[in-house]
Order: C-alpha cells, then sequence, then structure tokens
C-alpha cells in the first residue's frame, strides 16, 4: 500500500519564466521535429536518434522545470523544487543574506530560476557558503515575507548566548544565597 504524501504548507511562490526559457523549448522542440523528418526522409539512423533524443530532453527536462519549479516559505525554512527530483530546504538560520545581486561563492552556487529576474540565497551549510538563485513571481512579497520568517527565526548562535547568560545569572544568584 502506498503512502500518502506530506502536504506542503506555507506559501507558495512559482517561479517567474522569461522568454529565453520558451525559446530554448521551441528551438529543441524544431530540432526534433527537423531531425526526425530528415529521418524519414534519408532514413539517417544517427539523424533519427538525435531527433528522439530532442523529445527525450523537451519531455524529461523542460516539461517538468516549468510545471513543477517553486518556493514555499515554511515556519522553518524554504523548499525550493525545482523539477521531477531537486529538492532542497534551506533552514532559515543558514540563510545568511537575500539580496538581488550576486556575491562571490566560495563553494558553489545553483540556479532553479527560470528567469533572469532573480534573487540570490547565500546560505551556509557545515562552514561552506552557497549561492543559490531563484525568481519568484511576486518578488517583492517572497522578500518581505522571508525577511519576516528570517527575523522571528532565532538562530544557534542567539539561543546559546542566550542560555550562557542564564547559566551566568543563576550562577550569581546561587552564590549570593550561599554568602547569606
Amino acid at each position: 500500500m502506498r503512502k500518502a504524501a506530506a502536504m506542503e504548507t506555507g506559501t507558495k511562490y512559482k517561479s517567474k519564466i522569461d522568454r529565453a526559457f520558451y525559446i530554448k523549448v521551441l528551438v529543441t522542440l524544431l530540432l526534433g521535429i527537423g531531425l526526425l523528418v530528415f529521418y524519414f526522409i534519408f532514413r539517417n539512423v544517427i539523424v533519427g536518434i538525435l531527433g528522439t533524443w530532442m523529445f527525450v530532453a523537451l519531455l524529461l527536462i523542460f516539461l517538468p522545470e516549468y510545471r513543477s519549479t517553486y518556493y514555499i516559505i515554511r515556519d522553518n525554512g524554504l523548499l525550493v523544487k525545482n523539477g521531477l527530483f531537486d529538492k532542497v530546504t534551506i533552514l532559515y538560520r543558514q540563510m545568511m543574506e537575500v539580496a538581488e545581486e550576486q556575491g562571490e561563492a566560495r563553494h558553489g552556487s545553483s540556479k532553479v530560476a527560470l528567469s533572469k529576474d532573480r534573487l540570490y540565497i547565500r546560505y551556509r551549510v557545515k562552514k561552506k557558503e552557497y549561492w543559490m538563485a531563484i525568481s519568484p513571481e511576486n518578488k517583492e512579497q517572497f522578500l518581505e515575507e522571508i525577511q519576516e520568517k528570517r527575523i522571528a527565526m532565532p538562530n544557534r548562535k542567539h539561543l546559546a548566548e542566550a542560555a550562557e547568560q542564564q547559566r551566568a545569572l543563576e550562577g550569581t544568584v546561587a552564590q549570593g544565597e550561599k554568602t547569606e
């Protein structure tokens, strides 16, 4: 028996799509059709295989990207979904910066944006910094909401400092009671 998929809760933003994405799809489609027509006329097997692979690329790469690239702002982090298999969650405590211009990436970057109108998220995982390019449709609302969530979510360093202050306060109170 199949388990039901968990519903993704939070605010969902679809990816903005530029004309360049549609041009890539159109070129791939026309090239695939052209190669298959050439195959049927001249019976060249290599050209037939190339034409078939163009359609496979359309079905396995471009169509899933178009249909399922979105971003969900959750309570604990940002879920980034791209295509069939690529799904990443960036926790708010890992985010270092959300900007409209990309800085230098120390360990790599990834583009989950179907548009040139992008936002860049700099985040840290295990002492390595990464950049991720995303392109939500309503960029201003997305930025507002993500900044609110980042401010509301305390990071570990803040919690550790608060716990240390609490222990120090309890230690001074205990010493004060012993002296009395």
